[in-house]
């Protein structure tokens, strides 16, 4: 009789693991991986046998699955997919960009996530936006500068930045080496014999973010290799083709022009050929345009746009991948500092070439 009541004694306590860790599955506490039979063992004060009858139980539902020399963990394909929330902005080729890419990076990753966008309007108010989520949301990526349009702090949910700075605000980032980009773009104008280069792109005083950290590098860079640029060259030109193209004409209508331009955009760099064709300005033999990004307009029309390729999919994978590093480690303090700056490339097509001597 004493022999029958110590193993219902086991066998419920083995239950009560069971329970434990699917309870925590549920909730989401246990993402990723479970703990092991050992630590299981220790916290329920039983010994491994009890706590590997518990696993295997699991393991014979589906709702775990077993790694030999790596570990148990949370069979994701057992799983409603968990909603993953990308804030961007409407009618902007970045946030259109990442948002295309997003459900393809999470199959690539075989992860158990299901992607939303919403897409915060152009003109933005001052009041911060009340946002839900969809029901059960696991974390939340945001393009840009736009956490300061919503209350992050009441989701309750990891966040990731794209495309912008980690600035010790509590939220990891990734975003591309735009100052990198830049030197390229200046260095190969350079090359090619250029010394008169101007920038379009927004003004530093107006946006703090990415885009005036490329007028920043650019202008230091020009001063560090003795080219020339100056104000009236440089205006503060939004990201639109008409942008470009109102600059642009402004620009190369002057008594002294540049030679070559270098564009925050492609769309900014689209309008600029716009302008050109229609001051009767042969590119490259007169004006030498580079773009940035590598996105649709750089192959719109001819000649083909030279530009900084900066790959959005990839953006999107590290961004992802980051968030599930967050949603499975939520007590992680070092992730909150984390930024995975990622690599771009000069792409050079038919709109640069060496400057007509002056």
């Amino acid at each position: 009789m004493q022999q029958n009541k110590i193993l219902k004694a086991k066998k419920d306590k083995a239950d009560q693991i069971r329970t434990f860790i699917y309870k925590n599955i549920n909730s989401g506490d246990y993402s990723d991986r479970i703990p092991s039979l050992s630590q299981l063992a220790e916290h329920f004060n039983v010994n491994i046998k009890t706590a590997k009858r518990a696993v295997d139980k699991l393991e014979a539902a589906g709702i775990v699955v077993s790694h030999k020399g790596k570990g148990t963990f949370v069979n994701q394909n057992d799983r409603e997919p968990a909603p993953i929330l990308f804030i961007g902005r409407e009618n902007k080729e970045i946030s259109g960009a990442i948002s295309s890419v997003l459900a393809s990076a999470v199959d690539m990753l075989e992860l158990n996530y299901s992607p939303y966008t919403f897409l915060l309007p152009r003109n933005l108010d001052n009041e911060p936006y009340e946002l839900s989520g969809p029901k059960g949301m696991a974390g939340m990526l945001i393009e840009g500068k736009l956490l300061e349009h919503i209350n992050a702090d009441s989701l309750k949910v990891p966040l990731v930045k794209l495309h912008a700075f980690n600035k010790h605000d509590g939220f990891p980032a990734v975003r591309s080496d735009v100052e990198d980009g830049i030197k390229q773009a200046v260095d190969y104008l350079r090359s090619l014999g250029h010394k008169k280069i101007s920038y379009l792109g927004p003004d530093s005083e107006i946006d703090d973010g990415l885009d005036s950290l490329k007028r920043k590098v650019f202008c230091e860079h020009i001063i560090k290799h003795k080219l020339k640029t100056k104000g009236s060259w440089n205006p503060h030109t939004y990201f639109r083709v008409e942008e470009g193209y109102k600059s642009a004409i402004k620009i190369l209508k002057g008594k002294e022009k540049p030679t070559a331009l270098v564009c925050v955009n492609d769309e900014v760099a689209l309008g600029a050929l716009n302008a050109c064709d229609v001051l009767g300005l042969s590119v490259p033999g007169d004006v030498s345009v580079v773009g940035f990004d590598d996105r649709a307009p750089a192959i719109m029309r001819k000649p083909f746009l030279t530009t900084v390729k900066v790959d959005f999919k990839q953006t999107a994978v590290e961004g992802i991948k980051l968030l599930h590093k967050c949603v499975s480690s939520p007590k992680d303090n070092e992730m909150s500092n984390f930024e995975i700056v990622l690599p771009v490339h000069l792409i050079i097509r038919e709109t640069t070439g060496r400057p007509k001597n002056d």
